[in-house]
């Protein structure tokens, strides 16, 4: 099993979540940014930031961004882990039961995968990252549809 050796940031607000999630990814690809300037670039209201504002990181830093939507076959996700690339997961934290108590939306980063477990670095939490049982983590995010994005730089 591959874990990705992702630096944690906790978010700084109730609804940073994505911002976070993007700023450890940034600096996981070596890309300097403010969190305050992230927040501006990902448009990040009271109520949080649209996965889809993440698009506008590839203009801002010529990145490739891809939007797609999974499936509880995990492939995917295994083919991306495999090519050392995080991948930010949209969940509803009400199916995360062994660590979370309260349901909401919210954006992870899974840093790796095995027959088990679904490692992520959860940024409302200090610690990363939390061990999650695959069918745990598959209902949460079958609860947003199965969203991710994955952040990489683009081929010179």
């Amino acid at each position: 099993m591959t874990l990705l050796s992702i630096s944690h940031l906790r978010q700084s607000r109730q609804a940073d979540c994505l911002a976070a999630c993007a700023q450890m990814v940034l600096q996981y690809l070596q890309i300097s940014i403010s969190y305050a300037r992230l927040l501006d670039i990902l448009e990040t209201e009271q109520s949080g930031s649209y996965f889809s504002k993440l698009k506008n990181l590839e203009s801002e830093f010529g990145l490739i961004v891809e939007l797609a939507q999974g499936s509880e076959n995990l492939d995917a996700l295994y083919r991306y882990l495999d090519q050392a690339l995080p991948i930010i997961a949209y969940v509803n934290t009400g199916q995360l039961r062994s660590y979370w108590r309260v349901t909401t939306f919210h954006a992870v980063i899974i840093t790796g995968l095995d027959e088990e477990f679904v490692y992520l670095n959860d940024p409302y939490f200090g610690d990363a990252p939390k061990e999650v049982s695959r069918d745990e983590f598959i209902l949460a995010w079958l609860e947003q549809d199965f969203w991710y994005v994955v952040i990489r730089l683009a081929e010179p």
